[in-house]
């Protein structure tokens, strides 16, 4: 009985210390513990318009993240998650075709198994899709205020209901992940596929080397040994629909086939990620294929970014590059954008002031709703 209590004190003990690291509360009893966090971000954002603009109401301050996140682990092998943004219950306007916004309230609602290790942890409920190191990566986890353009979430889905199974090798270097889901994305939360029935297939390998990397693109350990990690994915899905805000291409009423890879890298404070990913659709309308002689077409693009983090002053300074080209059938319908962040570290990652600037390289596109060039401001804290 008295190792017992002293058992529950340590881990309660270790517990409160990660918490008070991580930013999280947490309360432990037996086998199980539960944690709370949250996240708000706040920012301001200020579109350089062309002179013949007169409507500027995109300019403001933003509500980005009022976040509260549950976490805890039921009679050992049970583990669960439950994800809220409140700022979703603000309703979204659909004229802002410059950035995406998650419809849905809950980010994440999900359970695990994990009793049967020697197989693979089973994951069930709304989750983040293993698809793109990029999309992957919490937002606190990067210097940027915004994702990549192909990495937001319309030219294919983050989010979405299903079954996944998860494992880990070789000392937790090796993850693999692969899933089966309903395939409407945040759309899934209604509760109903669509008219096929048929479900979406996602599946993602990523090996480190030499120890663990964490998906985060800061190196605030300042690593003193360089430390790599790859990745690949691929996904495909079958539907009688079409979605996706500005492309329409978040799911294609007929096949849709993806892959990617990504390389990323640590040592000293530095961090590089470079990720690609390509799309196939082979639609049921012939009417998307712009009369070209083929029955198909493609979408994909690039992401690569340098970060660096300077201790002595409490700094992140990084700048990326990203390439969208959503319809390869179509002529200089590419974007092409770099960016450049600064981040603030108040309080190491816990609270800090971002600031973003993009810059397109391409300003007479008129095919896609392109943004113009932008600069925001943002205060980030972690609790």
């Amino acid at each position: 009985m008295k190792i017992n209590i002293v058992t529950r004190l340590f881990v309660f003990l270790l517990l409160m210390k990660a918490a008070a690291v991580n930013a999280q509360f947490g309360i432990v009893k037996g086998n199980s513990f539960i944690e709370f966090s949250g996240a708000i971000v706040t920012d301001y954002n200020y579109r350089f318009y062309p002179a013949a603009k007169t409507d500027h109401h995109k300019n403001g301050f933003t509500p980005d993240v009022m976040e509260f996140q549950l976490k805890g682990v039921y009679a050992k092998n049970f583990r669960y998650c439950l994800d809220v943004n409140f700022a979703n219950l603000i309703p979204a306007d659909t004229t802002r075709l410059d950035y995406y916004v998650d419809p849905a309230l809950i980010r994440e609602a999900y359970v695990s198994y994990s009793g049967l290790r020697r197989f693979a942890d089973i994951k069930v409920g709304y989750m983040k899709l293993p698809f793109s190191r990029s999309s992957i990566t919490e937002f606190a986890e990067s210097p940027f205020l915004q994702r990549g353009e192909i990495a937001r979430g319309d030219v294919f889905s983050r989010r979405d209901i299903g079954i996944q199974l998860d494992r880990e090798l070789m000392n937790r270097r090796l993850f693999i992940r692969a899933g089966a889901y309903t395939g409407l994305g945040e759309g899934s939360m209604g509760g109903d596929n669509d008219a096929s029935g048929k479900l979406l297939y996602v599946g993602r390998i990523d090996y480190s080397w030499p120890g663990r990397y964490r998906f985060s693109e800061y190196d605030l350990s300042v690593t003193p040994l360089p430390v790599f990690s790859v990745g690949v994915n691929g996904m495909y899905e079958e539907k009688e629909s079409d979605a996706g805000v500005d492309y329409g291409i978040q799911t294609i009423n007929g096949k849709k086939s993806g892959y990617g890879f990504n390389a990323d890298a640590k040592f000293m404070g530095f961090t590089a990620h470079f990720e690609a990913l390509q799309f196939r659709m082979v639609p049921n309308d012939t009417l998307r294929l712009l009369g070209k002689p083929t029955d198909y077409f493609l979408a994909g693009g690039i992401i690569a970014s340098v970060n660096y983090y300077c201790k002595c002053l409490h700094s992140v300074f990084a700048v990326r590059y990203d390439e969208l080209n959503p319809d390869d059938l179509t002529l200089h319908d590419t974007e092409r954008t770099i960016s450049f962040a600064y981040n603030y570290l108040i309080s190491q990652e816990n609270a800090c002031v971002k600031i973003q600037y993009w810059y397109h390289l391409d300003n007479d596109l008129t095919h896609e709703p392109w943004t113009p060039n932008q600069l925001r401001v943002g205060f980030q804290l972690l609790f």
